[in-house]
């Protein structure tokens, strides 16, 4: 189906470009991607054009929101321009505040990125009643934390994932124009687009990494021309 049939049930406060158009054509066709749009490219429209675009063609229930806190407010203001789209539950507040709050009757949730991880238990529970559509804005996957763990659980409804088995049970977006700042993150990211193309971190550094120090730190790679097409 086109992906304009958006435009029959939602307006958006501006006409988007044919180049963001025909980015989320291509995104269509990946499932799960990873928008490296640059800063003004409209990264947010084109996230939330494909959320609602599966919101009507497939059988995603909901749409999670996720950023750094600073980005509350200015995500709020711009789906509340978005015609058609007139529930947005902002989930922050006190424990006792959002306590009270319904995850799952909401068709799009907002959360900070601080509070995903605090409460990650509650965004599991929506994960395992609603077919969701996450977007991750300004999503940072620098080390093995507690954030890579909450985001590989969500999207895959699991930790361990065994390439080939195990497909992304949520459709994903992640938006970060410079998502890899050094190289050993190519390995986080790909264990959550791509999985087949590392099992593990060892599998990682046996073939990119050719020096480390006394405390694993890479400090020379190998192997680039492959890292860099994975």
């Amino acid at each position: 189906m086109n992906i304009r049939v958006v435009e029959d049930y939602f307006t958006f406060p501006f006409q988007l470009h044919k180049y963001q158009l025909e980015t989320i054509e291509e995104a269509v066709k990946k499932g799960s991607v990873l928008n490296r749009a640059r800063v003004g490219e409209g990264k947010s429209a084109m996230s939330i054009y494909l959320g609602l675009y599966y919101s009507i063609v497939e059988d995603v229930e909901q749409i999670l929101i996720s950023m750094p806190p600073s980005l509350l407010d200015q995500w709020e203001e711009f789906l509340g321009q978005i015609e058609g789209l007139t529930d947005v539950l902002v989930y922050r507040g006190s424990p006792e505040e959002r306590n009270e709050m319904d995850l799952t009757s909401h068709p799009v949730v907002l959360v900070s990125d601080r509070i995903l991880v605090r409460d990650f238990k509650r965004f599991t529970e929506m994960g395992m009643k609603h077919k969701l559509f996450i977007i991750g804005d300004e999503l940072s996957l620098k080390s093995s934390n507690q954030t890579y763990k909450c985001w590989k659980n969500l999207i895959y409804r699991r930790l361990r994932v065994t390439p080939g088995v195990h497909k992304p049970f949520h459709r994903f977006c992640a938006l970060n124009a410079t998502p890899v700042s050094k190289r050993d993150q190519v390995y986080w990211w790909c264990s959550l687009f791509r999985p087949e193309h590392y099992a593990s971190q060892r599998v990682f550094k046996n073939l990119h990494v050719s020096k480390e120090d006394n405390w694993g730190t890479s400090l020379e790679f190998m192997n680039l021309e492959i890292m860099d097409s994975n």
